[in-house]
């Protein structure tokens, strides 16, 4: 989901969040069992032809006939113009 504050405020900031979900059914896969990942990103929204922010991932894999976690984090930084 994503919220954009430009149209109400006249600040040119959005926010962008995401949650995902695979059960161990889903993955189909012998040595991962459930993954959880969860994602904010905050933009700047002031121009149409230019996207630059911030994004971060976390992630958690439960492995199967383990009692351990595999947990991993990601930080993009995103620049991008469309001319």
């Amino acid at each position: 989901t994503s919220i954009d504050l430009r149209p109400g405020t006249g600040v040119p900031i959005g926010f962008a969040g995401s949650v995902m979900y695979q059960s161990e059914n889903e993955r189909g896969d012998d040595l991962v069992g459930r993954q959880v990942v969860f994602g904010l990103g905050v933009f700047y929204t002031g121009r149409q032809d230019l996207s630059l922010g911030v994004e971060t991932n976390y992630q958690r894999l439960d492995q199967r006939g383990v009692d351990g976690k595999i947990n991993a984090s990601q930080i993009k930084l995103i620049l991008r113009y469309d001319f």
